[in-house]
C-alpha cells in the first residue's frame, strides 16, 4: 500500500512539472507572436506613410503646369568652346580677359637705372648701324665707318674717355664682354638710342644720336653713366 502511494505521488509531481514546462513554452511562443505582430504593424505604417508621400508627390506633379523646353540639346553642347579661341586652348581666366579686352601690348623687361629693352621701333637700317658700331667698340675695332663724316671728333673724344675709364685694358683685346640697346627716344628732331656696355669691372651707358639724313649714321656720342668696380 505504501509503495502505491509513493508511485502516485511521483506521477503527480511529474505531471505538475510537465504542465509547468508546457506553460513556459506557450508563454515563450506567445511573446514571439506579440513581437512579430508589433513589427508587422510598424512595417505596415511605414509602407502606408511611404505610399502616402508618393501619392502626394504624384498629385503635386500632376497639377503643376510645366513650360516647354527652351534649349533641348543644351546639355549636349560643348561649353568650353569659343569661336574666337583656337581649339585645344583651355578657357582659363587669362584667356577670358584677353577675349574681353582684346590684344594687349607686349610686356618687355627693363633694367633699373637704364631703360626698357623694347626696341620694336628700331628699323632694320637703324639696327644695322647700331650693331656695327657697338660690335666695333666692344671688340676694340675701327668704328669710323659708322660715324657721319663730319662727326669723327665725337668718336675720338669717346674713345679717349674709354681709355681713361679702363686704363689697364689692352687695345688688342675686346674691351666689353657684351652690350645691349634700349628703347629709342624719337621725335621730329632727335633719334636717340641708349646702349649699355658691360665690362668685367663695371658698366658704361651711352646715348647714340642717329642722323636720318645720313643713312642713320651716328653724329654724336654722349656718355650717360659709368660705373667701375
Amino acid at each position: 500500500m505504501f509503495l502505491c502511494v509513493m508511485t502516485v505521488s511521483r506521477k503527480t509531481k511529474f505531471f505538475m512539472f510537465f504542465s509547468s514546462l508546457l506553460l513556459l513554452v506557450e508563454c515563450f511562443f506567445l511573446c514571439i507572436f506579440l513581437v512579430s505582430c508589433t513589427e508587422s504593424k510598424n512595417i505596415t505604417v511605414e509602407n502606408f506613410d511611404d505610399l502616402t508621400l508618393r501619392a502626394e508627390a504624384y498629385e503635386k506633379q500632376r497639377k503643376t503646369v510645366w513650360s516647354d523646353e527652351l534649349e533641348k540639346n543644351i546639355l549636349e553642347k560643348k561649353t568650353d568652346a569659343n569661336p574666337s579661341v583656337a581649339e585645344g586652348i583651355e578657357l582659363q581666366p587669362g584667356v577670358m580677359i584677353v577675349m574681353e579686352h582684346g590684344e594687349q601690348d607686349s610686356i618687355y623687361p627693363s633694367i633699373n637705372g637704364f631703360c626698357s629693352l623694347d626696341i620694336r621701333e628700331l628699323e632694320e637700317a637703324q639696327q644695322k648701324v647700331i650693331n656695327g658700331f657697338c660690335n666695333a667698340i666692344a671688340s676694340n675695332s675701327d668704328a669710323d665707318s659708322f660715324m657721319v663724316s663730319g662727326s669723327i671728333s665725337s668718336l675720338v673724344i669717346f674713345l679717349a674717355d674709354l681709355h681713361s675709364f679702363f686704363p689697364d685694358k689692352r687695345t688688342d683685346t675686346p674691351l666689353f664682354s657684351s652690350w645691349l640697346p634700349g628703347k629709342p627716344f624719337i621725335n621730329d628732331i632727335l633719334f636717340q638710342v641708349p646702349v649699355r656696355f658691360i665690362h668685367a669691372d663695371g658698366i658704361l651707358d651711352i646715348l647714340l644720336y642717329l642722323n636720318k639724313n645720313q643713312n642713320w649714321k651716328i653724329d654724336q656720342i654722349q656718355v650717360r653713366n659709368m660705373q667701375v668696380k
